[in-house]
């Protein structure tokens, strides 16, 4: 879970999706903020948008950075950084958005460390 402002942002892996509920409560539905995405495995939210990581899979360098707006995500998500090799744990801090690649199952790399301007 992250909060930026009044807003609760929440990840659900199992589901791809990435939901918002104002800190007041949501009657325990919370609105969609974006779906659809394949092995989300870190978000990070800061006052210029929600960003998230999309593993992909184990043995191809198809995981992604991604980051929406707070107003939304009605037209798709901007994508960061492609060809990632298991994004996670995200991070935001002074103008860059970091991130880890955890390498690709049978590669002796991995561990590495990534980053791109907000």
């Amino acid at each position: 879970m992250a909060i930026q402002g009044d807003v609760h942002y929440l990840m659900s892996e199992e589901k791809g999706a990435i939901y918002a509920c104002d800190k007041s409560g949501c009657g325990g539905s919370p609105d969609i903020f974006v779906e659809g995405e394949r092995s989300l495995t870190s978000m990070a939210v800061a006052s210029t948008g929600v960003y998230w990581t999309a593993g992909g899979t184990d043995t191809i360098a198809d995981g992604a950075v991604k980051m929406c707006s707070l107003n939304g995500c009605g037209a798709g998500p901007r994508i960061i950084a492609s060809g990632q090799a298991r994004p996670t744990s995200i991070r935001l801090r002074n103008g860059f958005v970091y991130w880890t690649n955890r390498g690709l199952v049978g590669s002796a790399r991995s561990g590495e460390v990534a980053r791109a301007a907000l």
